[in-house]
């Protein structure tokens, strides 16, 4: 059984951007149109014994709480997946930390990633 996955989150640019209104929850619908670039952001999730979520970061000021959003995505998946095992997650940041420029919709495409490989681990998957 696999104990340790690496994955990368990819930076991205947008290459136009479009408002166009506000919803109903006060963000702003938009378009963009955004291009992936080789520096990445490096996740290693490491299933451990102790259930729970542990989370490192390399950088002193990204929280190493629930505040953080690989804690959050990871908290998400184990609940979504019945995950009762622990996860310790080893964040090493390249790419500038934004709170205003990122959010969790930069999390989504590595939650979807990380949802096809709990296969690879494991654990049961959703149809």
């Amino acid at each position: 059984m696999i104990t340790h996955l690496r994955l990368k989150a990819y930076g991205k640019i947008n290459l136009a951007l479009d408002v166009l209104g506000k919803r109903a929850d006060g963000y702003h619908e938009v378009r963009m149109i955004m291009q992936t670039v080789g520096l990445h952001d490096s996740i290693d999730l490491y299933r451990t014994r102790e259930p729970g979520i542990r989370i490192e970061t390399n950088l002193f000021y990204l929280p190493n709480n629930e505040q953080n959003l690989a804690c959050k995505a990871a908290k998400l998946l184990m609940e979504e997946f019945g995950i009762q095992q622990g996860v310790s997650i080893n964040l090493r940041k390249f790419i500038l930390y934004l709170p205003v420029w990122q959010g969790e919709a930069q999390m989504r495409p590595l939650c979807s990633l990380a949802s096809t490989r709990c296969s690879a681990w494991g654990f049961p998957t959703k149809s």
